[in-house]
């Protein structure tokens, strides 16, 4: 609805270790321009995602789930949210031209689909 300011005192009153919260705060600060405070909701993200005592909570055990006119999208697993997680932050450092940064969770996300793998 474009009130980004409410929008945003909803979500700092979300749980802290809700994980995907600090995505959807990162997309939020996104679409307002603030790109560096986006990065540190996304850094806090990935952060989130490497602690088994949060990623164990009921809370983070769901599916993520997005969806837009023409698809949903869901991620399953713990790989797979962290491999969303990586481009996202991957999409932020590259539009902020830190490119190297950009290309590192880039190649972490490939990381996590590498097909030679064993799943």
């Amino acid at each position: 609805m474009k009130d980004y300011q409410q929008a945003d005192k909803t979500y700092q009153k979300i749980d802290s270790r809700f994980i995907l919260g600090h995505q959807e705060l990162a997309l939020l600060r996104q679409l307002q321009g603030r790109l560096p405070e986006a990065l540190d909701q996304q850094r806090e993200f990935v952060k989130l995602l490497d602690d088994p005592a949060v990623t164990g909570l009921p809370m983070n055990q769901q599916p993520w789930a997005f969806e837009t006119d023409r698809a949903r999208i869901e991620f399953h697993g713990l790989e797979r949210k962290k491999a969303y997680a990586y481009y996202s932050l991957s999409t932020t450092f590259y539009l902020l031209d830190r490119e190297d940064e950009a290309m590192e969770y880039l190649n972490k996300a490939r990381a996590l689909h590498d097909p030679r793998k064993k799943q």
